[in-house]
């Protein structure tokens, strides 16, 4: 996996997100066997491909959350089929759970602010 390829699979992953997607078949869509995508993958952006997308869902359904979107649309909308998995998820990346934010910070002028001061996690696999 070059690096043209990385940046051709992350905008791929970006605008597929909210789909069902595997390694293996975003390995297959790019010509690659999965264990060799995955290594590469990994080397060039530091995180699992997994991880990497799972991060990616957290991070936009944050932002739904703070337009105001339920805990359950925006898990739907961010490729999570199970409420309670997001939930799990969104507290071990941000340290918080997703109702705290929309019930928190959504009438706050400084909610961007407060969320990029929150620890970084990271969602177990």
């Amino acid at each position: 996996v070059v690096l043209n390829d990385v940046k051709e699979i992350i905008e791929f992953i970006e605008n597929n997100f909210s789909q069902k997607l595997t390694i293996d078949g975003i390995a297959k869509k790019f010509g690659y066997c999965s264990a060799h995508f995955y290594r590469k993958f990994k080397a060039a952006t530091g995180l699992a491909p997994t991880l990497y997308i799972k991060i990616y869902r957290l991070e936009q359904a944050r932002r739904l959350l703070e337009m105001g979107e339920s805990v359950t649309q925006a898990a739907e909308a961010c490729g999570f089929d199970d409420a309670n998995y997001f939930t799990r998820c969104f507290k071990a990346h941000f340290g918080i759970t997703p109702i705290e934010p929309s019930s928190l910070y959504l009438n706050s002028a400084t909610q961007t602010e407060r969320w990029n001061k929150l620890p970084p996690g990271s969602c177990p696999v």
